[in-house]
């Protein structure tokens, strides 16, 4: 067989001696039996059509666990089974006092921030080091 081009057209062209009328015609491609759906996998000398076993959904996989789905759910890793699983969330906070470790108290304006070591808290204050901002 003599070197095979690809014109720009996506068909086979030859140097002028050969012309490759199909895929099987090539030298490291190996098809038999085709059918809808199939793809070529490469075996370590040759490619050959193989039915396509990649999959369709998510829990498919084998380390994936999909149960009673909801909107706004997350898929999260459990280290535990070692599997992803679904689980609620991902709607994420819409107020920063939302967060665990935020309190916000009367706020107002040109209040600022200040984390409290005996609370482990940010909170809302107008005062820093004992001194109004």
């Amino acid at each position: 067989m003599s070197k095979i081009i690809i014109n720009q057209e996506a068909t086979f062209v030859s140097d002028g001696n050969d012309i490759v009328d199909t895929l099987n015609e090539l030298t490291d491609v190996t098809i038999t039996s085709p059918s809808n759906g199939q793809i070529l996998e490469y075996n370590g000398s040759y490619w050959q059509n193989v039915p396509n076993t990649a999959p369709s959904f998510i829990d498919d996989l084998t380390d994936v666990v999909i149960t009673s789905v909801a909107d706004g759910e997350l898929l999260v890793y459990d280290a535990g089974t070692g599997k992803w699983i679904n689980q609620a969330g991902g709607a994420g906070v819409s107020a920063i006092d939302d967060l665990s470790d935020v309190t916000i108290t009367s706020v107002a304006d040109g209040e600022l921030l200040v984390y409290n070591s005996t609370s482990s808290q940010w909170e809302n204050t107008d005062t820093i080091d004992g001194g109004t901002y």
